[in-house]
């Protein structure tokens, strides 16, 4: 029996403005090479192409379109421009589902696979394996599936959430004070780093938008998952930290990563 048909999104609209001035309005952190000869954006690409796909799409905005073309133009990947302007993670997703439910086919029972384009994910084999498992365990459920690396020390800039021992995610905050990330170690479970990588059925997805009633705004984190009381079981978690991720957020996430390349 064939398995679900996988579509990975990649989302490629961020303007990169806490990497100034190395990152520019009109050349974003993804459009960067910053550890070789491809940049974050084509290495992001590389690594969908691992997985057993249907489609790779790169959602972006109108004033990155050129540039995505260069850089992707050759990979066999199709290139979604939802507007004129940044909106969010939320609004962005959304109109993937709408545009692949109404131009494409009834996408009922796909998984799909949201990426950002920004990160670093050096072991590329583990992170395949990681997403096939994922979604072999998602597949035919309304379960979102988020992917986590455990908490190594405090870090304000990234999403954090806290998952129980069944591995379901009970609370999430993005971007948390640091008497925030107190109170999430306080109850002694487990308390993950957020990827920003999202995976689930199209009902999942849905799912999620539906419970929030409001019109899709700003971070998918945000809108969808910071609730204050999350459904157990509805969304669960993975452990990504075979993966060696690390978010290229800043200049202190930058150079704290190539020190720990040099090692």
């Amino acid at each position: 029996m064939a398995g679900p048909r996988l579509h990975v999104v990649i989302l490629a609209g961020g303007s990169g403005e806490r990497l100034f001035p190395l990152s520019l309005p009109d050349r974003p952190k993804q459009f960067l090479r910053l550890f070789g000869d491809s940049s974050l954006l084509q290495e992001t690409v590389f690594r969908a192409r691992l997985l057993p796909y249907t489609t790779i799409t790169v959602c972006s905005i109108r004033k990155y379109e050129e540039t995505i073309f260069d850089h992707v133009g050759n990979l066999d990947v199709a290139i979604s421009i939802e507007g004129k302007e940044a909106l969010g993670t939320a609004p962005a997703i959304k109109s993937v589902l709408d545009n692949f439910q109404a131009n494409q086919y009834c996408p009922s029972g796909d998984v799909f696979l949201f990426c950002p384009c920004d990160h670093v994910i050096e072991n590329k084999g583990n992170f395949a394996m990681g997403i096939q498992k994922a979604i072999e365990q998602i597949v035919g459920t309304d379960k979102l599936m988020l992917f986590g690396v455990p908490m190594r020390y405090k870090d304000s800039r990234l999403g954090h959430f806290l998952a129980n021992y069944d591995d379901e995610v009970i609370k999430f905050f993005e971007k948390p004070t640091s008497g925030e990330i107190d109170y999430l170690l306080s109850h002694n479970l487990k308390t993950y780093w957020n990827t920003g990588i999202f995976l689930g059925t199209f009902e999942a997805f849905e799912k999620q938008f539906n419970l929030n009633k409001r019109k899709p705004i700003g971070s998918f984190d945000t809108f969808c998952l910071a609730r204050r009381n999350i459904p157990l079981g509805s969304i669960m978690v993975r452990d990504a930290d075979s993966w060696a991720w690390d978010d290229i957020g800043n200049w202190e996430s930058l150079i704290r990563h190539i020190a720990t390349m040099r090692r």
